[in-house]
């Protein structure tokens, strides 16, 4: 038998995962603590040194905080108080900024280095059609249709 199996046990209780509308809510305003301060906004440097994928997780977790943030803030308006630390609130949405940003000029980048490789493309005939003839095979130049002969009738 594990030492201390009964405290491991309790304490799993107590790091259970927040589920439904609890995410939306703070503790610490519904026990009446303090909040701790909060950190930074990340920087535009971090968040271009990031991955796509850890770009969606991080969205993610930043959407939660605002909505938890904004549901603070309602709360604490309809209690007649105030949001405390709403400055929160501003590194939240400045985060979410900057992702958007960073994403933004990967997409130009790519849509830029697509264009050129397209353009490179185009310049080396590599979209050309090939003339075939109705048995599939390669026609030469003396047998390729003119492109001045009319396939309408006149009148």
């Amino acid at each position: 038998m594990l030492r201390g199996s009964g405290n491991m046990m309790s304490a799993a209780r107590k790091i259970q995962p927040k589920r439904g509308l609890e995410e939306f809510i703070d503790k610490t305003v519904l026990e009446g603590k303090p909040l701790e301060t909060s950190g930074r906004a990340w920087s535009i440097k971090e968040i271009r040194s990031k991955s796509l994928s850890d770009l969606q997780k991080l969205w993610i977790v930043l959407m939660k905080e605002r909505n938890m943030l904004l549901t603070c803030r309602l709360l604490a308006k309809s209690m007649g108080g105030r949001m405390t630390h709403p400055e929160r609130l501003v590194k939240v949405r400045t985060s979410m900024a900057r992702i958007k940003e960073v994403i933004a000029e990967r997409e130009r980048d790519a849509k830029e280095v697509a264009l050129l490789e397209f353009e490179k493309r185009k310049a080396s005939n590599y979209y050309a059609f090939p003339q075939t003839n109705p048995l599939g095979l390669q026609l030469s130049t003396e047998e390729a249709p003119s492109e001045t002969t009319s396939s309408t009738p006149s009148q």
